[in-house]
C-alpha cells in the first residue's frame, strides 16, 4: 500500500498531533481476506477539539466518483481507533473493482476546518 506524498508511510501531521494510517489484513468467518485500517494519532496538540471535519478515504485510482469514504465522528477524533468501524473491504472486490493497481491501495486523510 502507499501514501501521498505528504503522508509518508502512512504518517502525517493533523493540528499538530501525528497520524498514523495503518493497514489490517483478516480473514472473516467465511475465510475471505478482509482489508480494513487503524488511525493512531499521536503527540500533544494546541487545538486538538474536534472543530474540524475529518474523513478516511480509499481512493480509486482511475475513477475518483468510486472512491470510499468514512467522516470520522466527532468522538473518533483525535482518538486512536484499533479498527474504524464500518470501513472494512473484501480484498478481492477490492481488486476486481479496481482499487488494487501494481499491489498497492491509496489512503489518505481529508480534513475541512
Amino acid at each position: 500500500h502507499v501514501y501521498p506524498v505528504r503522508c509518508p508511510r502512512g504518517n502525517a501531521s493533523i493540528k499538530g498531533r501525528g497520524v498514523k494510517i495503518c493497514l489490517l489484513v483478516y480473514k472473516d468467518a467465511s475465510e475471505r481476506n478482509v482489508i480494513s485500517f487503524n488511525l493512531t494519532f499521536l503527540g500533544e496538540s494546541q487545538n486538538c477539539g474536534p472543530d474540524m471535519d475529518m474523513m478516511l478515504v480509499l481512493v480509486h485510482p482511475t475513477n475518483a466518483s468510486l472512491n470510499k469514504c468514512r467522516p470520522l465522528k466527532i468522538d473518533e477524533i483525535f482518538k486512536s481507533q484499533s479498527q474504524v468501524d464500518g470501513f472494512a473491504f473484501f480484498a478481492d472486490a477490492l481488486c476486481r473493482d479496481g482499487f488494487v493497481a501494481d499491489d498497492m491501495l491509496l489512503v489518505c486523510l481529508e480534513t475541512a476546518e
